[in-house]
């Protein structure tokens, strides 16, 4: 076994090098015409030969740490320089991950070892750890990459024409608005940037790293969950900020919300480690870097393999969310509610109120269908009282009146049946 990892970390060490002499050559093999986008790569290309040389002996940490932050930066250079060229974007990017994927998620993060131990978590039924459960995260995770480099591209100038099926010139709109020109580099290029993070830690660890690496996964649901949500809320606002929808983004969005929904679990998986860690008086940088130590070792029995029925990997991917039916009707009264202002006529403030509702209502009622969060369905009776009581207010004009009455008491209605939960979490759900 210590032949086989050696060979790995040595293969790894080379490719770097080649990485380097292609990262060297890159510039006048493609033209680049920024000078200082080809300086920028000669620099790397250097650091990358230096580290993927020193990076050979297991026992040196920097040169990985070097190479790491290689990759980060061939990710942000293109953004940062505005570059004309597809070429360049295209090379430095994907290099970028190539980088990111041999200098530190395939060889492993200096200095730390995974422990052995259990898979499953203490009281649990599932591992949410299990790469049945993180494969679909890694693959929105991917859509959301590809979807964000397509919209990049019109803003570095690359292609001139922008595919929307359902708003015509909405999402041209959207991205070349004053809010997306405010931002002093490309918003859809660092949006493809955290995408890009997303997709490689989704790959990083075993199926118990919500024990071994505790700061891993809680990482991994800052840039999904937090992140996740500011991203949303930004899209929710494109009608109100810029009057216009982008659809790509609108499907970005949902991408966003189901890794989400499919997140929390791993999160809260760590989290119960951390509490137990420290409980026993384990030091908070301990818990996060090496985790919990176990005695027993516990192999996870119930998780399929890669290799299994596509059914049952998709079955197993959504362990721990349900398809309630009370959220589906909560989200399409709020998908509803976000188009009355298209039909009916009404005042402005009205109208941006319905589309702020609307869309919030879709994010919760999403969210509520993973069994840990389905709290959040609770505050939907709040945007249920609301629209009651803006139907009240225009009493005498029925156009306005009954949608927003049948909305506002379906929310009330809706939001509150709790649903089956059949998984165990260690701790029952609210």
């Amino acid at each position: 076994m210590e032949q086989k990892n050696s060979l790995k970390h040595l293969g790894c060490c080379y490719f770097l090098l080649f990485l380097g002499i292609w990262l060297i050559a890159s510039p006048w093999t493609f033209g680049y015409p920024e000078e200082i986008l080809q300086k920028s790569d000669v620099v790397c290309g250097i650091l990358l030969l230096v580290g993927g040389w020193q990076g050979r002996n297991s026992a040196k940490s920097w040169p990985y740490w070097v190479v790491c932050i290689v990759g980060l930066w061939l990710q942000m250079a293109p953004l940062l320089f505005w570059t004309k060229s597809p070429s360049a974007y295209l090379n430095d990017t994907f290099t970028g991950v190539l980088i990111l994927l041999v200098g530190i998620i395939i060889p492993g993060i200096p200095g730390h070892t995974e422990r052995k131990g259990r898979e499953i978590p203490p009281g649990w039924s599932y591992n949410p750890s299990s790469w049945a459960q993180r494969m679909p995260v890694i693959a929105l995770a991917i859509w959301g990459w590809l979807a964000a480099r397509y919209l990049t591209a019109y803003q570095l100038g690359f292609i001139t024409t922008m595919w929307d099926p359902w708003f015509g010139n909405g999402t041209v709109e959207v991205i070349t608005s004053s809010i997306s020109q405010a931002f002093p580099v490309p918003d859809a290029g660092m949006g493809a940037l955290a995408y890009t993070l997303e997709a490689l830690l989704g790959c990083k660890g075993g199926t118990a790293r919500w024990r071994t690496m505790p700061w891993l996964v809680i990482g991994f649901g800052i840039l999904v969950i937090p992140l996740g949500l500011i991203s949303i809320l930004l899209i929710v606002l494109q009608p109100i900020a810029v009057h216009a929808w982008c659809a790509i983004c609108l499907m970005i969005a949902l991408g966003m919300l189901i890794m989400i929904m499919l997140t929390v679990d791993e999160v809260t998986a760590s989290l119960q480690v951390l509490r137990k860690g420290r409980h026993l008086g384990i030091a908070w940088s301990t818990l996060l870097w090496e985790g919990l130590p176990e005695a027993k070792e516990e192999v996870d029995t119930r998780s399929p393999s890669l290799t299994a029925p596509f059914y049952q990997l998709l079955q197993a991917a959504f362990w721990g969310c349900r398809c309630r039916w009370n959220m589906l009707l909560t989200a399409f009264l709020g998908s509803a509610a976000m188009m009355l202002p298209s039909f009916i006529v009404m005042p402005k403030w009205l109208a941006d109120s319905d589309h702020i509702c609307g869309a919030l209502a879709v994010v919760l009622s999403i969210l509520a269908m993973a069994d840990i969060t389905r709290v959040v369905r609770k505050a939907l009776s709040l945007f249920g009282l609301f629209m009651v009581v803006v139907s009240c207010m225009y009493y005498s004009e029925a156009h306005i009146l009954v949608p927003h009455l049948l909305i506002g008491i379906g929310w009330l209605i809706f939001c509150w049946p709790e649903g089956k939960v059949v998984e165990r979490y260690g701790t029952t759900p609210s």
